[in-house]
């Protein structure tokens, strides 16, 4: 079974929480007892940076925070306040990758919000829990999109069809168009004209 673990930071510090720790406890206020062993777990970022920023496997089952086995790793000082806490009941997963930022690829809301598939799941349409299971579907897509690979978001099984709708999820670094023009003014004042340095080419007379 496949999960969505949902922390708000204005309540609690995510970010440094799994930048501390890579065994991490969640609060589980219901879905207590679907949870397993080795179920795949995403850690979702609630608030203005909202997205999955890290995946993992639940390593140990829900129990009382004062049961857990690793209670060093819990991060109780990172709560805004501890009435924030909204259950004693914690559930470990173990954190094996972590992308608290666009630049290091991490999933954002509105990609889910636009797909096919995920638009439909329950942390975009009634994000206002803390657990959320992904049925196999939602789980496949979401994982095909944090591993960056091609999105097939047609209900075709086998065989091509044309028109087929894919979601493709890419970064392209962009050139400042200042820096551009001022090393072209400065070619022109050196030389005159602009012209390749390379073949001497000048468009301006072609």
């Amino acid at each position: 079974m496949d999960w969505i673990l949902q922390g708000n930071p204005n309540r609690y510090d995510i970010d440094d929480y799994l930048a501390r720790y890579p065994y991490v406890y969640w609060s589980v206020t219901r879905n207590r007892d679907d949870i397993s062993l080795d179920d795949s777990a995403f850690i979702w970022r609630a608030g203005n940076l909202s997205g999955a920023i890290a995946i993992g496997k639940v390593m140990e089952l829900p129990v009382r925070r004062d049961q857990v086995q690793y209670p060093e790793a819990l991060g109780t000082d990172l709560w805004a306040a501890i009435r924030d806490e909204p259950s004693q009941i914690k559930v470990g997963v173990e954190v094996s990758e972590v992308r608290l930022t666009f630049e290091e690829n991490m999933v954002p809301r509105n990609i889910l919000k636009n797909h096919p598939v995920l638009s439909k799941s329950l942390i975009i349409r009634q994000p206002q829990h803390s657990v959320f299971r992904l049925n196999a579907e939602e789980a496949k897509s979401l994982l095909l999109l944090w591993t960056g690979q091609d999105k097939e978001l047609s209900n075709q099984t086998d065989g091509e069809s044309e028109g087929r709708l894919r979601l493709h999820q890419r970064y392209m670094r962009e050139r400042s168009q200042k820096i551009v023009q001022l090393k072209k003014d400065q070619f022109k004042a050196d030389n005159g004209r602009l012209f390749c340095e390379l073949c001497s080419f000048d468009f301006a007379e072609h």
